[in-house]
């Protein structure tokens, strides 16, 4: 039951000194919600009026309880950026980066202040839908979104949507029935593989370089390049590690990925290649010579600054220096030059639109796990990638001298017997078999060449051996009394492979195909009959004698 109320709190009396009771010049209202807990709010000093408002917060409880009043009406009206500065603070509590958290909350702003959003009561999924397709068809090439891009706004603006239904904002999800658009039908970035040689003058040239680019100097790229490609690590993770997220006493040598930095929020522990230990080491080694302490060379980022933000451009310089380097081995010999020049070997961007990338390192590292004949699922584990298909279809590229080993590494499947064609002086093609002596004879029938209407029945010599001609009988015939000479004389039946009937199976002699036991059972069906015809026979010669 609602009440008025006025709070009682002990003040010091200003002229006795004593302490003494007071009440509140404000009234306050008690009364029970729709879930029956009791709240107390603040009213107004008049009494009247904050009757008045106790008896409004009242009703609009009980119509609520009817069904007849929308629980959600006050969060309708409140400004949209309200509501989003509360996303933002429920993505920092979950633990999400800063960098994830700006990202997400600015994808979702733009998606909706371009459709025209104000308060929560104007969210509409057509609107959304329609400004993506805006920003896909815009006509200046910088501004137009991708379909991936179009995706990541998608998701961004339907984990708002879940978060309002969570948070008891919305009844619904207004975005719930928008999917993403199949991105394989445009693919803005085409990332290909760097090969070994690749890498290694990659990373030397780095190592060389004078450069710097933002805070790294040339080593402090090579270093970087080679983390990046023998574990696969991503940019942004990179940028996080420092000098204690390496252990390179344990067995085997580990790098740890904290799961605040780490992409899929679960934290990795990666082993090390050897020679990673061994480079990392004197690289981290000749780094601590230029601070004052040991602790401060432990804590310290062992790649800081904003390179992640420009890595691509960062690997594409480093890469160009590569190439320059490299055609300068040979500027005096004309034609390899040449050569060089036509080659894709070091170049940012192939004849297939394939392009390199900080990100390119990642998909050399997987690719070189599977080149190396690593199973899929270790080197899923290694991606740590959710799926395996993620990391097969992906991630690893085959290229042409990937597949040409592949199939060289199939048996030689060369006949033992062959058929050599050769031409007549009347213009005719004659076919002739011809027997490798160092192989024995082949035991298959052979065919004519493909096309050929009649195919060439061509034999050898072990199909013929044991063959009688066509028209010599296997076997004396049966007649209707029987068999004119004894069961024995169609011993060479079982022997001789019936005409029509399919060869047995190589290597499995005692085991005939269906149609040669067909042929069997119906000799020894034969055999049968004609005891039968002979047991007759004889009972009818006996019964006769018996009977005169």
């Amino acid at each position: 039951m609602a009440s008025l109320y006025k709070r009682t709190y002990w003040s010091t009396d200003p002229e006795t000194g004593d302490r003494v009771r007071k009440k509140t010049v404000n009234w306050y209202g008690k009364y029970k919600n729709a879930d029956g807990i009791q709240v107390r709010v603040p009213l107004s000093s008049n009494k009247v009026a904050s009757e008045q408002m106790l008896a409004e917060l009242v009703r609009t409880v009980e119509l609520g309880k009817a069904g007849l009043i929308d629980p959600f009406e006050t969060h309708r009206k409140r400004p949209l950026r309200e509501h989003l500065t509360d996303f933002r603070q429920h993505l920092e509590s979950k633990g999400n980066s800063e960098p994830h958290v700006d990202l997400t909350v600015s994808r979702v702003t733009a998606a909706l202040t371009g459709a025209g959003f104000k308060v929560l009561g104007d969210l509409n999924a057509d609107k959304v839908s329609n400004w993506l397709k805006k920003q896909r068809d815009n006509k200046d090439k910088k501004k137009r979104f991708g379909v991936a891009t179009s995706n990541h706004y998608l998701v961004a603006v339907k984990s708002f949507g879940n978060w309002l239904l969570k948070s008891e904002r919305l009844e619904r999800n207004p975005f719930v029935h928008l999917s993403r658009l199949n991105s394989k039908v445009d693919v803005r970035v085409k990332r290909r593989a760097l090969d070994p040689e690749e890498l290694t003058r990659l990373i030397d040239t780095a190592q060389l370089s004078a450069k710097r680019f933002r805070e790294l100097t040339g080593p402090d790229r090579a270093a970087l390049y080679l983390v990046a490609t023998m574990t696969g690590l991503r940019a942004n993770e990179l940028a996080t590690l420092r000098r204690l997220a390496f252990d390179f006493t344990a067995n085997p040598p580990t790098v740890e990925v904290e799961a605040k930095n780490e992409k899929a929020g679960r934290g990795a522990v990666l082993p090390l290649h050897p020679i990673v230990v061994t480079r990392l080491t004197a690289w981290i080694e000749g780094k601590n010579e230029l601070v004052d302490t040991d602790e401060v060379s432990r804590t310290a980022l062992l790649w800081p600054g904003t390179w992640a933000e420009k890595a691509a451009k960062m690997v594409r310089q480093d890469l160009a220096d590569a190439r320059a380097a490299w055609l300068k081995e040979v500027e005096t010999d004309e034609d390899e030059h040449t050569r060089r020049m036509k080659s894709e070997f070091l170049t940012c961007k192939s004849a297939a639109d394939e392009s390199v990338d900080f990100h390119a390192l990642r998909h050399s590292f997987i690719t070189l796990l599977a080149s190396s004949g690593v199973h899929p699922k270790l080197a899923q584990q290694l991606a740590r990638h959710s799926t395996i298909t993620l990391t097969m279809d992906r991630y690893s590229h085959c290229q042409l001298r990937d597949l040409t080993t592949a199939v060289e590494t199939l048996p030689a499947l060369t006949p033992k017997s062959t058929v050599a064609m050769s031409t007549t002086s009347s213009g005719n093609t004659a076919f002739q078999t011809v027997t490798d002596s160092s192989t024995g004879p082949s035991t298959g029938p052979k065919l004519g060449p493909m096309g050929d209407k009649k195919r060439l029945a061509l034999t050898t010599v072990d199909e013929t051996a044991g063959r009688r001609t066509p028209r010599e009988p296997s076997c004396k015939r049966l007649s209707g009394k029987g068999l004119r000479k004894d069961d024995d004389d169609c011993e060479p039946l079982m022997k001789v492979r019936p005409g029509g009937f399919e060869p047995p199976t190589d290597g499995l002699e005692i085991r005939c195909s269906i149609q040669l036991s067909y042929g069997r059972l119906l000799i020894a069906a034969t055999r049968v009959c004609a005891a039968n015809l002979r047991l007759a026979k004889t009972i009818k010669k006996s019964a006769g004698s018996r009977a005169s």
